[in-house]
Parts: C-alpha cells; structure tokens; sequence
C-alpha cells in the first residue's frame, strides 16, 4: 500500500536529520565545535520543514536555506542535504521563475559564505556542483511531469475525436437507411395507388378482379406500415432528393458479384435452402451487406479467394462473405469501429431485425463476416 505523501516526507526528513547529524559528529575542521544552539536550531528547522516540501516548496526551501545562511555567520556548512532535497522539489514543482532565483539566492549564499570564511573554499565548490546537479534533475522531473500530462491530455482529445467521429458515422449511415426505407417506401406507396385506380377502372365490369386488385393493395398497405415503424426515429437529412432507380435486391446479386469479378476478385457463391421473396427493407438491407462486405474485401483484404455463402433456413437467412487475405490488418483498420463500412453493415442488420459479427476467420486466416437476417415472405 503506498504511504501518504506527509507520511513518506516526514520519514525522509527525520532520516536526513539523523544523517546531518551523524556525519557532523566529528572534533575537526570545519566542524568541530559546530554545535551551537543556534546551529543546532536552524538544522533541526530546515531539515524538520522538508515533511511539507510538497504543499509550500518554496516556504520549505526558504526555511531549509536558514541553515545554509548560518554557515555564512558561523563558518561551520550544515543542512546541505536537506537544502539539497529542498531545491530539488522546488525546481520540480514551481516553473523556472521561481526555482531559477531561488538557485541563484543559494549560489549567492554559499559564496558569500567562501569569502567571509576562507577555510570553506575547499568545500563550496563541491556544495555548489551538487546543488546545480540536484536543480537540473528536479528541472528534468518537472519537464517530464508536464510532457507527460500533454499526451494524456492528446490521448483523451484523440479518443473524445474518434469517439465523434465514430458518432457522425452512425449517423451517416442512419441517413443513408433512411433514405433506402423512404425509397422502399415510396415504392409500395405508387404501388398502392396504380392497383387502386385500375380496380377504380375495372370493378364496374370485373367485381372479381378488382376484388384481387384492392387485395393486393391491402397487402401492399400493411407492408408499408411495418416498414413505416422501422422509419420512426431514423433520422433523415433534409434536402436530399427521393432517387428514382430501382432498390437493389438480391435478385440482382449475381450483376454485384460480376462486377467485382470483372475487377480481378474471384468471388465463389453458393446457396443452401430455397430462396424466396423477401420483405423490401430485408431484401435492401441483405444486398448492402454483401456488396459493402465484397467491397472492404477488394479495399483492405489483398484476397486471391473469396466465397459468399446465402443459407436460407426455415425463419432466417444467413449470410457469409469469407475471405483468405489480410485478415488481422482488416481487423485493426475496420474492426475498431472506426471504419465506416462494417459500422453501416451492423447499422442494417439492426434495422432489418437482425445481427451482424465481423472478426478474423476461427483459423487464423482471413476475415469473416457473418449477418442473420429474419426472413419472411411478402405474402
């Protein structure tokens, strides 16, 4: 368990008493005879004062030099090392204004007290030298002290910016679903309208077919419903345009994965179970996953192989786009969630009431995506 810093430093200042003391307990020049009451008082003074060092550095120090201007009256060099310890927390805790003059103000000190007592010259210069060795040291600290405090506060500015930008991310691709959902939407909307005005047109001569007719628009209306609620809450940007083309869907999956095949990727299919309809917003969101997922593969994978598996099961479709390249340098790039694509992929599956896992392939080789959407029938 670490110790209180009052604790620690009332510790080092009872030592450094008992080491001034010790190491003064000689009958021989320059201290024989240095045991005065006044000496002994500003000793026991500036050594005793280093257990608040860290709270007033610059009290402590202005206390622990009292011995150091004895020296100057009475000839005999005390509280040099708690001088020393003193210095040192000031030029590691104050800026350079501060520790620099009160440096200097020792230096001062030390050779007024060479010159008024010529048998100290021996010993001031190396008093001087420790000093000067003991301030660049605790400069050193409080450089350090400060860099260090920089990254810390770089490494939050950069996480608090990835987090944002991770943030805009979703919310891009919210956009973007919106805008596919709002398609998929108007779709079923014209849809609705064309059927009900040919069974205006024909339920005069044809009850039976406009019957059929307003059924399918009955049908079509609560399909636009279910996918109206998925709508709510995904935020659209204004003064974006309804575009007009036709909504990709897995129909036209093997035109996507030509492309990519004109473009060098060698992409395998294979289909297990019976395809069927799709609901739209499952149909739209199950063709972006495969096309975003085949597109980060030619981007970030160096791939020679790539096989997209479709597994329709009795109440789900899975989808899997597995491939043999980079899979740890697709992982580090995309993975973290600072790629855009898998953050869209796993976006979609939410909406279209499913999930999506992304990770490196269980052997080690490769990336594998792996998407379980619901399926049901339009019907």
């Amino acid at each position: 368990m670490e110790l209180p810093d009052w604790v620690s430093d009332t510790g080092l200042a009872v030592l450094l008493l008992g080491i001034e003391l010790e190491a003064k307990n000689v009958d021989q020049p320059p201290y024989a005879g240095w045991s005065t009451p006044a000496t002994i008082v500003t000793l026991l003074l500036g050594t005793l004062s280093l257990a608040f060092r860290r709270r007033a550095p610059l009290l402590v120090f202005a206390i622990a030099v009292s011995p150091a201007i004895a020296t100057v009256v009475t000839g005999f060099p005390i509280g040099d090392l708690s001088l020393a310890i003193a210095l040192l927390t000031v030029a590691s805790r104050c800026p350079r204004r501060h520790s620099l003059p009160a440096l200097a103000f020792l230096v001062m000190v030390k050779l007024v007290a060479a010159i008024i007592h010529p048998h100290l010259l021996p010993w001031v210069p190396v008093s001087l030298f420790g000093h000067g060795v003991v301030w660049i040291l605790g400069d050193q600290q409080r450089v350090q002290r400060a860099l260090r405090r920089e990254l810390e506060h770089r490494a939050e500015l950069l996480e608090q910016d990835r987090e944002r930008k991770a943030a805009l991310a979703v919310a891009d691709e919210r956009a973007r679903i919106a805008r596919d959902l709002h398609d998929v939407v108007t779709h079923s909307v014209s849809v609705m309208v064309l059927h009900t005005a040919a069974a205006r047109r024909t339920i005069s001569r044809d009850s039976t077919r406009a019957e059929q007719i307003l059924a399918q628009v009955e049908a079509v209306g609560r399909q636009s419903l279910a996918e109206l609620r998925q709508l709510l809450g995904v935020l659209r940007e204004h003064g974006q345009g309804v575009e007009l083309t036709p909504q990709p869907q897995l129909a036209y999956l093997d035109e996507l994965v030509n492309t990519f095949r004109e473009a060098g990727m060698p992409v395998e299919v294979r289909i297990a179970g019976e395809p069927r309809p799709l609901k739209p917003v499952v149909d739209l969101c199950a063709y972006r996953i495969v096309q975003e997922a085949l597109t980060n593969v030619v981007k970030h994978a160096n791939a020679t192989e790539v096989q997209l598996n479709l597994h329709y099961h009795t109440n789900k479709l899975r989808i899997e786009i597995v491939d043999n390249g980079r899979g740890a340098n697709a992982a580090s790039s995309s993975f973290d969630g600072s790629g855009h694509g898998l953050i869209g992929m796993r976006e979609r599956a939410t909406l279209a009431g499913g999930h999506l896992l992304a990770d490196l392939h269980p052997d080690g080789v490769g990336f594998c995506v792996a998407a379980v959407l619901p399926l049901e029938s339009d019907a």
